[in-house]
């Protein structure tokens, strides 16, 4: 079915470690071709160079930034952004008769949910995509094997040493 044929807005929750960041590279690659087809990805200016391209709203909501926001955007104090009118931005161009918006966030938050259903129409219905991984297949864990085992390695070796 075509985003065109049934209408909706999208909330790309990116949870740790699960692609978020290349997926909303991916969208914004060709945002013309992706609203051709029904797909309407709205960006906000002030954060143009960010993946996620509904950020700044989620840093709104939580009130909140992540390091990697107050390093990339350190002119931008959180305290006076305006969840509502961040809302209104992004949603300015987006013609809800006949496409779908996708709004993309890895700091979209369980309880930012309530507020940003409050927030947006309810003219269309909202889908929320949430992708999750395994975390005992995480890179957390892995590159922590990958150091125990350099670390037994070089246990091995200095024993091997010692007893010689």
């Amino acid at each position: 079915m075509a985003a065109a044929n049934s209408p909706r807005i999208v909330l790309h929750v990116g949870a740790p470690k699960t692609a978020s960041t290349y997926l909303q590279r991916r969208l914004r690659a060709d945002p013309s071709h992706l609203r051709k087809h029904g797909i309407y990805l709205p960006v906000l200016p002030v954060v143009a160079e960010m993946a996620g391209n509904a950020k700044l709203l989620a840093t709104a909501l939580s009130r909140r930034p992540s390091l990697t926001f107050q390093r990339a955007f350190p002119q931008i104090d959180v305290s006076t952004l305006d969840p509502a009118r961040l809302v209104t931005e992004l949603l300015q161009d987006w013609r809800p008769d006949s496409e779908s918006v996708v709004l993309s966030a890895e700091n979209f938050r369980p309880n930012h949910a309530r507020r940003l259903r409050d927030l947006l129409p309810k003219t269309v219905p909202c889908v929320v995509v949430l992708f999750v991984r395994r975390q005992d297949r995480s890179v957390v864990p892995s590159r922590l094997v990958r150091s125990l085992r350099g670390v037994a390695r070089c246990v091995r070796k200095l024993q091997d040493r010692v007893l010689r």
